[in-house]
């Protein structure tokens, strides 16, 4: 494309306003001439926003699978005293399937920018009662006790801290969009 004048004097005569005092502004569409101080920066920014992010994603999913590996024999024996065997293995997926659900829940709703607080509430709820769970199989000295029901509390708290970055990432893209000039308003 070549350079071009935009011609802001003869549309304030077209629709009856004086053109006095205003100069034409000279817009130069070539790739050459684009500006390039801003990009680098700005694409460093990205790498890191989407390094961090995928850290984030790693931590948790770690952090998740820990927390299910960990509390999955504490819940399985309270199950043990009322089902049967081969039912009380599967007994932790009664406490982690809706937990999970509602977590796959929020994350969707935080990629759209949106709040889910009955998605969180049922995390909550199942987290409290995987942690109750975990704690009355346990003996009851505190260390032990915390040993067994920390693991669910430690999945929201970086599900949540996960949510809260995708939400800042959102926002961040969404202020990026507002702010970038529009050339088509121009042509």
């Amino acid at each position: 494309m070549q350079s071009r004048t935009v011609g802001v004097e003869a549309l304030m005569q077209e629709i009856g306003l004086p053109a006095a005092g205003f100069h034409p502004q000279v817009i130069d569409d070539r790739p050459e001439h684009r500006s390039r101080t801003a990009r680098p920066a700005g694409r460093r920014a990205d790498v890191m926003g989407s390094l961090i992010g995928f850290l984030t994603a790693a931590v948790v999913t770690v952090a998740c699978i820990l927390g299910w590996a960990i509390s999955y024999h504490p819940l399985q024996n309270v199950a043990l005293s009322r089902l049967p065997r081969n039912l009380s293995q599967y007994w932790p997926v009664v406490i982690y399937g809706p937990w999970m659900a509602a977590s796959l829940s929020v994350l969707r709703a935080a990629l759209g920018g949106r709040k889910v607080a009955n998605s969180w509430t049922i995390i909550l709820v199942f987290a409290g009662i995987a942690s109750a769970l975990c704690i009355v199989d346990t003996p009851s000295t505190m260390p032990e006790a915390v040993v067994a029901g920390l693991p669910p509390v430690t999945a929201v708290v970086c599900l949540q801290q996960m949510v809260r970055q995708l939400l800042a990432a959102r926002q961040v893209s969404q202020d990026d969009v507002r702010q970038a000039p529009s050339h088509r308003a121009s042509r």
